[in-house]
């Protein structure tokens, strides 16, 4: 069984989004003035938003585009062409560890539904798109809810370099684990990347939609309202 991160075991809301934002564009901000350039936050705070039609484009095809990237097209809105290294790292840092210090929140039932499923003899995955918080930073939101060790693949698309609903993503996690496509259910949130992309490769799936619908998707195997739903289908 593989998993969703994103609004299915972590439930994120835009206010911690906004926050985090914000905190990126503090602290970019005087790692930039601490390296001699004399910015203001309103003109990082206008690259920023810049870099995300950029980087939009570049993920046309499903493709991934990792963090350092994703910094470098902030710094080339800034005029900033060719950053040293260590300019470069010193920004990768704040831009991708916001979530360290505002956490998302794990839902209620995801560590309970995880370790059923793992106490009826499951494999378990994850797959999950990441964009400014890569799979490294993942990796310590895990791990310090104590989950981590329940997971025997982890597919965080800058790692595998394409995005869900692309099927290398999918396909990656089916390797690590083993098994064929359609022994496997997927669990996701958004119906155009964890449905369609899951169904792209042969897989079943599970539509969460933490709210009760009359009529299911035709597309999703199961649909549920919450996780905790999901051991009565093992």
């Amino acid at each position: 069984m593989t998993f969703d991160m994103w609004q299915t075991l972590l439930v994120d809301t835009p206010e911690q989004e906004e926050r985090r934002r914000r905190s990126r564009i503090r602290l970019m901000h005087q790692q930039l003035l601490l390296a001699g350039y004399r910015l203001s936050p309103e003109d990082l705070e206008r690259a920023y938003h810049a870099a995300d039609t950029e980087i939009e484009r570049l993920r046309r095809g499903d493709r991934e585009v990792g963090v350092e990237t994703q910094v470098g097209i902030v710094l080339r809105e800034l005029g900033i062409a060719e950053p040293t290294a260590d300019l470069l790292g010193s920004l990768v840092k704040p831009y991708t560890e916001a979530a360290l210090f505002d956490r998302p929140i794990f839902a209620d039932d995801a560590a309970r539904v995880l370790r059923a499923v793992k106490a009826e003899g499951y494999m378990i995955g994850l797959i999950s798109n990441t964009g400014r918080t890569p799979g490294r930073i993942l990796r310590l939101l895990l791990s310090r809810e104590g989950i981590l060790g329940l997971f025997d693949s982890l597919a965080f698309s800058d790692e595998v370099g394409f995005r869900k609903p692309h099927p290398e993503i999918f396909l990656k996690a089916l390797r690590d684990l083993a098994v064929q496509p359609w022994e496997a259910l997927h669990v996701g949130d958004t119906p155009a990347a964890d449905v369609v992309g899951a169904k792209r490769v042969g897989m079943r799936t599970c539509l969460l939609t933490r709210s009760a619908i009359a009529q299911p998707p035709a597309e999703a195997d199961v649909v549920i309202a919450k996780l905790g739903q999901i051991p009565a289908y093992l």
